[in-house]
């Protein structure tokens, strides 16, 4: 038996063609199900952190809808441990141009420490998708509010 006739069958029963055709089907498919599914080597690991999160410039408005010290209900912010809010300072010169810090006469800056569940992969902390590190700015979902700011600091819980 001829492994291809001379129609350009396969063993007689299926065209050259036709089973290049359904082998890249199948190639197209397995490797959709292997992204879908993942190698399972780097899985994400759920666990807390204890983030401090500045925002400057705030509108009082925002500032009061800031809950206050305290859990929270849902949400990926499970508690507020520390809020302060003081005065925003602007810096500005006098007509001599002497520097000066002064208070800003009605915006706030707040300062959080929260508690956050994040999930770690491959030794990076990721909050809200973004990688967690001091210095970069995320968006606190307070359920009253939504604050943004810098992270100032980040503490490794469990």
């Amino acid at each position: 038996m001829e492994v291809i006739d001379e129609n350009g069958r396969v063993f007689g029963v299926v065209n050259v063609i036709d089973l290049l055709v359904l082998l890249l089907v199948l190639a197209v498919v397995a490797a959709g199900v292997a992204l879908v599914l993942g190698s399972g080597a780097s899985e994400a690991e759920s666990e807390t952190a204890t983030i401090t999160v500045r925002a400057d410039s705030v509108q009082p408005y925002v500032a009061d809808a800031v809950p206050p010290v305290g859990d929270l209900d849902g949400g990926s912010v499970t508690s507020i441990e520390n809020k302060t809010v003081e005065p925003a300072t602007i810096v500005t010169t006098n007509s001599s141009g002497d520097v000066l810090v002064r208070e800003h006469p009605r915006l706030k800056t707040v300062t959080l420490t929260v508690t956050v569940d994040v999930s770690q992969t491959d030794g990076t902390r990721v909050y809200d998708e973004q990688s967690l590190k001091v210095g970069k700015g995320v968006s606190l979902d307070l359920h009253t509010v939504d604050l943004r700011g810098n992270v100032t600091a980040v503490e490794h819980e469990t």
